[in-house]
């Protein structure tokens, strides 16, 4: 749980977040359908009781190494606690390596809309464009993957997404947000194969007023 000034985000109080954990929730937790949860916080709330009904998370300023954590307990151990969870946001100041969306994924298994907000580039990029180099990368997979944006995010994150041995998307469904100049980079002018296949899987593009160039139209075809 957090709260914003000006754009900032400041994690509760220990007392305030004692009582919403111990008071508070038990009392409306059913009823909750979004949480925007912070790091120092995230996995207190989460593990605090089920919610039945959430429909939504934003996770800000996220600490890797316990969001990690936190996914591989309730994957493994909790019974799918976030499979009613459709729509995500994941914000922060440090880089999102692939492992990260790997653990996304397995803990959200039924997500549709995606939010990335992170400026930061991969620390670990990993660009496999062939075969050979891809024996010990684990592909990932989000079947009800429908949207995703990118407005506001590194063009490392774009890479992991349309990249098709990195993360492979749902054919001929996917809503992307992202910026013409980000997608002429991570495409190369729309003319790089290691991200042909994902995009030719794409349904629509919202690329923030801008319309796509009449050259790239058939390396959408399905948009």
């Amino acid at each position: 749980m957090r709260w914003i000034s000006y754009d900032s985000t400041y994690p509760l109080s220990d007392p305030v977040l004692d009582r919403f954990c111990l008071q508070i929730l038990a009392k409306i937790h059913c009823n909750i359908k979004w949480l925007n949860l912070e790091s120092s916080s995230m996995k207190r709330i989460l593990l605090a009781t089920n919610y039945p009904i959430l429909y939504g998370l934003g996770l800000y300023n996220i600490d890797v190494e316990t969001a990690l954590s936190l996914f591989t307990v309730t994957s493994n151990f909790l019974g799918g606690l976030f499979k009613c969870v459709r729509e995500i946001t994941l914000e922060d100041e440090h880089p999102f390596e692939h492992e990260f969306f790997l653990r996304i994924a397995q803990s959200f298994p039924f997500i549709k809309v995606l939010s990335i907000r992170n400026s930061e580039p991969q620390n670990n990029k990993l660009c496999k464009e062939s075969k050979n180099d891809n024996e010990n990368f684990s592909i990932i997979k989000y079947p009800d993957l429908t949207n995703i944006t990118f407005y506001y995010a590194h063009d490392d994150y774009i890479e992991e997404f349309l990249i098709h041995t990195k993360i492979c998307l749902p054919d001929n469904a996917v809503h992307l947000n992202i910026h013409l100049e980000q997608l002429k980079r991570v495409t190369y002018n729309f003319t790089r194969d290691a991200t042909r296949i994902n995009c030719v899987k794409l349904r629509y593009l919202c690329l923030n007023g801008r319309r796509l160039p009449e050259y790239a139209k058939d390396y959408f075809p399905n948009v």
